[in-house]
């Protein structure tokens, strides 16, 4: 299944996310909440990030692989998801901390969102074209 190496790649940044607020949470010595510390608070955001809109996404890239939808289009909806989720990380993790940069903040979560409706869409088409 296509799908599969997307959903691959993903969980090894959501492993990275994860590692990062661990790190952060051992170098501030908070076992819980944020302790004030900005670095923590980022890591922690972006993980929650990660965790709250990907897997939605990752259930209908899945889904639409599972109904033998066009490759191409499982590629396309799969690099764009990685891209999305690739700018919002980077955003709150580099970008907007050091350069007071979040357009690609921005641009990650209107992607991510847009891509969800898309792909739902697609999901709903595809149920009543192969039905």
């Amino acid at each position: 299944m296509t799908s599969s190496f997307y959903l691959s790649i993903l969980a090894l940044i959501y492993i990275y996310l994860v590692l990062n607020v661990v790190k952060n949470r051992v170098a501030t010595k908070v076992v819980i909440g944020d302790g004030d510390s900005e670095d923590l608070k980022y890591a922690i955001r972006a993980q929650a990030n990660f965790a709250e809109h990907v897997p939605l996404a990752a259930l209908l890239l899945f889904a639409i692989d599972l109904q033998a939808a066009n490759i191409l289009a499982i590629h396309i909806f799969g690099i764009v998801l990685l891209i999305a989720r690739a700018l919002h990380m980077s955003s709150l993790l580099y970008l907007e901390r050091k350069k007071n940069f979040f357009k690609f903040r921005v641009f990650g979560t209107a992607g991510t969102m847009f891509l969800i409706l898309i792909m739902a869409i697609y999901n709903i088409i595809l149920y009543f074209t192969h039905a």
